[in-house]
């Protein structure tokens, strides 16, 4: 579930993860970096990217060394501040969130993805479907996700509106885009939230806020060498790189 290459952005993910909660036993999954030295599962894209995260969670499913529950996270989410654990979020209603990105954007493939999920869960009763479309680190189940993960919906709204999961419905989005000022960026990362998540433009305006923030090589780092991950501990596992 993470890209080939350097990936400086998966380094401070987990550095953070590290630092900002009791989760130890990280595992990457699809391409790793050369420096990564942790547990790693190797994965072939198959496919569009939402395809290739279904195929890397079916590895994680069929893997008997990470535990029952587990935290899905992306190689460019980072926890700034520490938490204890990682509570369940989401944003909304998912029809007002496909609609937003539709205005913002236009009716693109990500647009119609989400309407077709909203579309699908009022089909089976669900009368108002919650969004779970965040830029923010979300728990999982293996045995909940093994009954969702093979229809061809949102991942993450399907399996949590699915299982009637709820949660703390936070307002803010916690990802800065590359194309807002560095004042917003900044804005973003005072929010309040533990989390901040970047993309390949924006996490350059952050780098130099990250390194601050998170200068100790983790130990999934090979000595002087300067794609998601699962972390487990007595209780659950965090996976990255979605």
């Amino acid at each position: 579930m993470c890209r080939e290459g350097n990936n400086e952005e998966l380094r401070y993910s987990i550095r953070s993860v590290v630092k900002n909660t009791p989760v130890r036993n990280v595992w990457v999954v699809g391409g790793k970096p050369e420096w990564y030295s942790g547990n790693f599962i190797p994965t072939k894209p198959v496919g569009n990217a939402y395809e290739n995260v279904r195929n890397n969670l079916r590895h994680v499913l069929a893997n008997p060394e990470i535990s029952e529950d587990f935290v899905l996270m992306n190689d460019d989410f980072f926890i700034i501040r520490n938490v204890n654990s990682v509570s369940l979020y989401y944003g909304g209603l998912l029809n007002n969130r496909y609609k937003e990105h539709q205005e913002l954007v236009g009716p693109n493939f990500y647009a119609n993805f989400l309407r077709k999920t909203d579309t699908a869960l009022k089909q089976m009763g669900i009368k108002q479907p919650l969004n779970y479309e965040l830029h923010v680190p979300m728990p999982f189940n293996k045995t909940k996700l093994a009954e969702t993960i093979d229809q061809r919906f949102s991942i993450r709204s399907f399996y949590g509106n699915v299982h009637g999961l709820g949660g703390e419905d936070i307002v803010k989005d916690v990802k800065i885009y590359s194309h807002v000022s560095f004042v917003a960026s900044s804005s973003t990362l005072d929010n309040g939230t533990p989390f901040v998540s970047t993309e390949d433009g924006s996490f350059i305006q952050i780098k130099n806020y990250l390194e601050n923030l998170f200068p100790d090589q983790s130990p999934y780092e090979l000595p002087k060498l300067t794609s998601s991950y699962v972390a487990d501990n007595p209780t659950n596992s965090l996976l990255s790189g979605i």
